[in-house]
């Protein structure tokens, strides 16, 4: 069951109490019960004294009644046994799914690569483009700054809208068909003039051999991820929100975590930046999934150079991320420096 923090916006799993589980069960007896007694309410059974014919009859009338009873009973754990079957075929319908789905993400990541490179290990080569077109961003801007409109100059001043250009560049790249894509892209989420985008664009053009040289990349930079890219994230977000829609009983954090895991650092950081762009708000805009699942915990501290790039955790309330629930207090720190050798 989902549940919010009064001081965070975290998923918290609290169990059903008994009764609000089983409380179809105990509404059936309590109306059983109800039925059973009617009949005190006959004309039959009402008066001061009660004749020798009904007395005869009462013994009988209590044998029927207590069996009556037990009976009732009977049903109530018949319908709760059947009840918790249900929820248990439900919930392993549900585990069998759920991992038919990470072991398709799986299968995903590892088709992701360039010749021999394949799996989590071209995340980090993602990175480094990416940090590539950041720093690229920053010294055209700087450097054509007098032809720039007033918007095109305080994109650099926003590092959320920076990280979002530069992603947007990053996923679609240059190309016949992706510089297409890309333009309008750049056109309705960044309100970019022709001028700026022929700039960036012949820039990138200009000096992409030069950068797979200095850089030892192996894939030639600034052609795009879309078909590597496009059907992992959309395919992780659908398993985040199967998890999420699941109306069982069970803890949603746990089947996240499974997921978490399966995500290294650098595909979280990768993640997340996604999620800034257009193409990832959905991770922000249905029910909050970065933060709820705190999905993006495990970027080490400093992954995003506070000064260059991101304070991340400006983004996040406090103690989001794993390295702040690991780091020492000054009173523990104060014990370690003073505490005397064995």
């Amino acid at each position: 069951m989902y549940q919010k923090s009064k001081t965070t916006t975290y998923y918290q799993y609290k169990p059903k109490k008994w009764f609000c589980k089983h409380w179809s069960g105990i509404f059936l007896f309590f109306i059983g019960l109800f039925l059973l007694h009617v009949f005190l309410f006959a004309d039959t059974f009402r008066g001061d004294i009660i004749d020798s014919d009904k007395a005869a009859k009462y013994g009988d009338l209590v044998g029927g009644y207590i069996g009556s009873c037990f009976s009732l009973i009977s049903i109530i754990l018949l319908y709760v046994t059947l009840k918790d079957q249900r929820d248990n075929f439900l919930l392993e319908k549900f585990e069998n799914k759920f991992f038919q789905m990470i072991a398709h993400h799986e299968h995903t990541v590892t088709e992701i690569g360039f010749s021999d490179l394949h799996g989590k290990r071209i995340f980090v080569w993602m990175i480094r483009e990416y940090r590539l077109i950041y720093r690229l961003l920053n010294y055209i801007i700087k450097k054509y700054n007098a032809t720039l409109s007033d918007n095109e100059k305080q994109i650099s001043q926003n590092p959320k809208t920076l990280m979002a250009l530069s992603y947007t560049i990053f996923f679609f790249g240059i190309g016949r068909n992706s510089s297409r894509i890309l333009k309008s892209y750049l056109q309705k989420d960044f309100l970019l003039s022709d001028n700026f985008i022929d700039i960036i664009f012949n820039i990138l053009e200009n000096t992409q051999l030069k950068f797979k040289r200095q850089l030892c990349l192996p894939f030639t930079p600034f052609e795009g991820h879309q078909s590597r890219l496009g059907d992992y994230y959309r395919y992780l977000f659908q398993i985040v929100k199967f998890v999420d829609l699941c109306k069982l009983d069970v803890d949603k954090y746990d089947y996240i975590k499974i997921i978490r895991a399966q995500l290294s650092n650098h595909e979280q950081a990768l993640l997340l930046i996604n999620s800034f762009s257009s193409l990832g708000n959905d991770w922000w805009d249905k029910n909050n999934y970065i933060t709820t699942y705190k999905f993006v915990c495990n970027i080490p501290k400093d992954f995003f150079n506070p000064k260059k790039e991101i304070d991340v955790l400006t983004l996040f309330p406090v103690g989001y991320f794993e390295f702040c629930e690991k780091s020492p207090t000054s009173s523990q720190i104060r014990g370690i420096a003073y505490s005397k050798p064995i």
